[in-house]
């Protein structure tokens, strides 16, 4: 019977993996996690949720990666060819002769373990398949990890039946799992949920929240300053907590920016929270206005107005109901600030668990 791996990078990717993890806990069958090194998440506290006590192999050291472009793609590079190296040998170690290698989403750890299930003739499975946005620098490098991905992938996870469309022509099994794992991530979340959020934090529903931590965001500095200057408009009207990501911290270090957030009595700066934490955060908020794209998917099905700080999107969660592109005009931050109350929409209920369609699959394709 075929084992089962998951391999992941990054914290996000972990949040929508992990309630996979929970439903195989449930059902009795067992996985192993192999972690890139692209994050650190052994310390993640996603693992409160599990039995799973950590991960079982750890590729590289998170600390070694150079915070740059550049600096990726080497460490990238690097840790993919010693994974090539060295993979074979703890498998055989482990008694692991047929296995499923699960990976999630658009990060250049997704397309390094859908690269080695090839190599190494694992079954590659890749959950949050077909999501597109046919333009290949927008996002970057996410739509160009997408469609490498999908070449290698024999089982392919789609949320919907759009993204089922999208990658109709790829080999391998397509399933419409009616649903992102997201989803389920959400319902957890509620379960940890311990109401205390950091001092600073105004009260319930009367703040806004604020992220803006992607490179095409922040690299520039007359960008980012106009950003700060519609927000702080913006904070005129109503508190904001500012998410202070590391990249964030270093651009407005960098610029000489970092006063304009951290002087500014009602901008409440906090730092990168753990994912139950910051699902509190953003339940509490009045409305947010990000770059993350998981955030469009959360606040999407928590029915938070939403302005998504992108030209373009792969997803389609939200848009034209509770969300809203800024399309690079970043006046729409103070449209935002006057208007988000005609963007409130109810919660979405999940008509099925994603991730019980998921393990469903995987359970066939262990005993296949």
């Amino acid at each position: 019977m075929k084992q089962i791996l998951f391999f992941l990078g990054t914290e996000a990717e972990f949040i929508k993996l992990f309630p996979i993890m929970a439903e195989l806990e449930a059902r009795g069958i067992d996985y192993r996690i192999l972690a890139s090194g692209q994050n650190e998440i052994r310390t993640s506290t996603l693992f409160s949720a599990l039995q799973h006590d950590g991960c079982d192999l750890l590729l590289s050291d998170p600390a070694s990666i150079e915070k740059t472009a550049k600096g990726l793609l080497l460490w990238f590079l690097r840790t993919a060819r010693h994974a090539r190296r060295t993979l074979p040998g703890w498998l055989k170690e482990q008694r692991i002769s047929d296995a499923l290698l699960v990976v999630h989403g658009d990060t250049v750890s997704t397309l390094m373990g859908a690269w080695l299930g090839h190599k190494l003739k694992l079954l590659p499975v890749h959950v949050e398949a077909g999501l597109r946005s046919f333009d290949y620098l927008n996002p970057f490098p996410e739509e160009i990890n997408r469609s490498l991905v999908s070449r290698y992938a024999r089982v392919h996870f789609a949320p919907s039946e759009q993204t089922c469309r999208n990658i109709r022509n790829k080999r391998g099994t397509i399933v419409n799992t009616q649903g992102n794992t997201l989803l389920d991530a959400l319902a957890i979340s509620h379960r940890y949920a311990s109401g205390v959020l950091p001092n600073c934090v105004p009260e319930r529903g009367s703040y806004f929240v604020f992220v803006v931590h992607r490179q095409e965001n922040i690299a520039n500095r007359a960008t980012l300053a106009r950003f700060l200057d519609e927000m702080l408009e913006a904070a005129k009207r109503m508190p904001c907590v500012f998410l202070l990501h590391e990249p964030t911290r270093v651009a407005l270090e960098q610029f000489g920016l970092i006063d304009c957030v951290t002087n500014q009595p009602n901008v409440h700066c906090v730092e990168r929270m753990e994912y139950f934490r910051f699902m509190e955060l953003l339940s509490g908020s009045a409305y947010v206005i990000t770059d993350g794209d998981s955030n469009q998917e959360e606040l999407s099905y928590m029915g938070k107005p939403c302005l998504l700080l992108r030209k373009k999107t792969e997803r389609q969660d939200g848009l034209g109901e509770n969300a809203l592109l800024y399309g690079g005009d970043p006046s729409k931050i103070g449209w935002m600030s006057k208007h988000y109350a005609e963007l409130e929409r109810p919660p979405i209920a999940a008509a099925v668990s994603p991730s019980s369609v998921i393990v469903d699959t995987l359970e066939e394709l262990r005993r296949a």
